[in-house]
């Protein structure tokens, strides 16, 4: 199994759908954005492990069962070698017939909830199993000591970026009736409660004072050097920049595959040069969550979007941490190499 990390707004969603091009992958998309976990904290210290590993492991379980159509739904839909034609064609007309009767006003959370079934072929190849999450940065001490032998891709973004997509995500209204990642107080109660927000005297007063993006700066580099310090040194784990996927994406991907151990096939490279850009025109950019779009432009469209006011807040807080280390220094203009 491979379990793709990172923040909402990271590219993710991207990296994801890259993997799900392969004809033998099963795919589960935010499955823990679905089914949520009120009794396991947020974000698990690690000497809170051993109090909650019961519990992760069988939250973990059940997330992976998770089939509603945001889970198994996300678009483009690929046929799949563990599916027959008819199957295959089942499935992707559940698929869409779900996804357009939640914009329905009739029973929109009857059809947001219907579990969609895998279908897969009896006595045909097992799947490759992708999940990929944006909720478990804060529990990826649990998941490693759950599932030890499951690959782990914990893919960062650039603060800057990051920051500026969920701003977008915000002014869209295109965050699912969740409250907004810049007043989630809960979320910043989890994050003061922490050894590195004590250490760092930072109190919920000061949250609440804060300019929005100095907030989510810190949300970013709790979350991320929370589930850094896990990863780094796990072998089964990896760290990658969304930065550096967009900018070598055939390469990028290539080398994902082969920590995955997920043998490339022709359609994936189809996949990664349409949705990235390669040899055909540059999509819309202002299109909130388009798969198909020019990689290099959407790393880096930040540097236009945000005030200066505003990247000077966010590096502030952010290049004080260990995530911040693998990105460049103020006004450098360029990424830096891996400083980690």
């Amino acid at each position: 199994m491979l379990f793709i990390v990172g923040m909402t707004r990271g590219g993710n969603t991207w990296l994801g759908k890259i993997f799900d091009s392969h004809s033998r992958v099963l795919y589960r998309h935010e499955p823990d954005s679905i089914l949520r976990c009120r009794e396991i904290p947020e974000i698990c210290e690690d000497d809170q492990v051993d109090d909650y590993l019961a519990a992760a492991t069988d939250y973990f379980l059940r997330v992976f069962q998770v089939r509603t159509s945001k889970a198994v739904g996300s678009f483009p839909v690929f046929s799949k070698d563990f599916h027959s034609a008819a199957a295959f064609r089942l499935r992707r007309a559940m698929v869409y017939g779900g996804k357009a009767a939640e914009r329905t006003i009739l029973f929109p959370r009857f059809f947001r909830d219907m579990t969609i079934p895998d279908l897969l072929a009896a006595g045909g190849p097992a799947p490759e199993m992708v999940v990929k999450s944006i909720a478990a940065l804060g529990r990826m001490n649990l998941f490693i000591r759950a599932f030890p032998e499951a690959k782990v891709i914990l893919l960062l973004r650039h603060p800057c970026g990051q920051i500026q997509s969920t701003l977008r995500a915000i002014e869209l209204d295109r965050i699912d009736n969740a409250v907004p990642a810049t007043t989630d107080w809960g979320i910043y109660e989890d994050i003061c409660n922490t050894r590195m927000a004590r250490a760092a005297g930072l109190e919920m007063a000061a949250i609440r004072a804060m300019d929005p993006v100095e907030r989510l700066a810190h949300r970013w580099a709790v979350f991320n050097d929370h589930a850094l310090g896990v990863l780094e040194d796990h072998d089964n784990a990896i760290v990658v920049r969304y930065e550096d996927l967009c900018d070598e994406p055939l390469a990028e991907s290539r080398r994902l595959f082969d920590f995955a151990g997920i043998e490339w096939q022709p359609g994936n490279e189809d996949f990664v040069r349409q949705s990235s850009g390669i040899g055909v025109a540059a999509q819309d950019q202002e299109t909130y969550d388009r798969v198909f779009r020019d990689s290099r432009k959407t790393a880096n469209q930040w540097k236009s979007k945000l005030t200066p006011d505003q990247i000077g807040m966010i590096l502030a807080i952010t290049d004080r941490s260990r995530s911040g280390a693998f990105f460049e220094a103020p006004g450098d203009g360029h990424l830096a190499e891996n400083q980690s």
